[in-house]
């Protein structure tokens, strides 16, 4: 499925526009259903319809970040996120709103170790640095089956990754006024 021959699901689309972006606090939404279903489309029409562009401005950040391209032992998922928000071409119509030196300030985000603790540092990095007014940014995790290996065939230390992540977005999505999250 693609977003060009995407099935619309107004009555889907329609509960997930309401949950996210028209509540008094950012939502949080789990997306599951069988392969080659629309998942990926159905956040990529979020982001053509959501997200802040120089061209469509709205108060939502919305970023894209592909969790099956990331080495969780070559690199932590705060570097990952950060290098899908500055490459990925899904992303670069919300990173053109930023000046060229974001990537340098922005480079020591990454340092930190708790992944729900560099989500909100990164949300409010990006809200301050963008020329248009935001308050929520949405970190739209696509293509998450890697975790669910990891889980199940990591052994101890990789049931111990994805509890300890797990745990911190969890604790990110209850306590911040202006992060989202959908899986």
């Amino acid at each position: 499925v693609t977003v060009i021959n995407y099935v619309r699901r107004p009555w889907d689309e329609q509960a997930l526009r309401q949950l996210l972006f028209q509540s008094q606090n950012p939502g949080s939404v789990w997306i599951r259903a069988p392969r080659r279903s629309g998942k990926t489309s159905l956040l990529l029409r979020l982001i053509d319809e959501h997200s802040c562009k120089s061209d469509h401005p709205t108060l939502n950040g919305l970023i894209h970040i592909n969790i099956s391209t990331w080495g969780h032992s070559k690199r932590s998922l705060a570097q990952h996120i950060w290098e899908e928000f500055l490459s990925s071409p899904r992303n670069a119509g919300f990173y053109r709103n930023f000046s060229p030196e974001v990537e340098a300030r922005g480079e020591a985000l990454t340092r930190k170790d708790n992944a729900g603790f560099f989500l909100q540092a990164f949300a409010d990095f990006l809200i301050a640095e963008c020329p248009h007014p935001l308050e929520r940014i949405y970190f739209l995790f696509d293509e998450v089956d890697p975790l669910r290996e990891l889980h199940f065939k990591g052994g101890a230390s990789g049931r111990e990754v994805c509890r300890v992540l797990l745990w911190q977005i969890r604790a990110l999505i209850q306590s911040s006024e202006n992060v989202g999250v959908v899986d």
